[in-house]
């Protein structure tokens, strides 16, 4: 009983209420290095089994919640409006190369294990949306340039592209 109490034991003074996380919690979820000297991070943690199965569970929920584009009524009441131009994208196909749960999937998955889960707005030449495409977040930053947000996104192939927060479902 020793070896198992001494395995899940946690001393009082890791579990106070305070604005910074505990050592062990920031270990554990890619903030810094182990008792062992490891350094963990986002990647890392997903080879994980444990947390690969429950990041995968909750964003396949999560994206295949319906997602509903509402027309306001009068008062408070509402009702799907399908003729809106991005229903067709939130709720069947965001782009060519994704159906929407693959889509949402996607950004839930970067939201759990990244913090943010983004898409640019692709607009045609009248301004109404035609494709939302993921931005991988570990690639993207978004700053205040001017008075106004600006996402800097720069891909693997080194292309900067600097994205006004309109064009942007963050």
């Amino acid at each position: 009983m020793g070896i198992l109490s001494s395995i899940f034991e946690r001393r009082a003074a890791d579990f106070h209420p305070s604005a910074s996380p505990p050592s062990w919690w920031l270990e554990l979820f890619g903030g810094g290095v182990t008792k062992a000297g490891v350094r963990l991070n986002e990647w890392q943690v997903l080879q994980l089994s444990t947390v690969w199965c429950c990041v995968s569970s909750i964003a396949i929920d999560i994206a295949s919640l319906p997602f509903h584009v509402y027309r306001r009524l009068e008062g408070n009441a509402r009702e799907k409006d399908t003729s809106h131009p991005a229903w067709y994208l939130i709720e069947v196909e965001p782009n060519p190369e994704m159906d929407a749960i693959s889509f949402w999937d996607t950004l839930q998955w970067w939201t759990l294990n990244w913090g943010n889960g983004l898409a640019e707005i692709e607009r045609r030449g009248n301004g109404q949306p035609k494709h939302l495409w993921p931005l991988e977040p570990w690639c993207t930053s978004l700053e205040r340039v001017g008075g106004r947000l600006v996402y800097t996104y720069t891909p693997r192939d080194g292309k900067e592209r600097t994205l006004p927060a309109e064009d942007v479902l963050h």
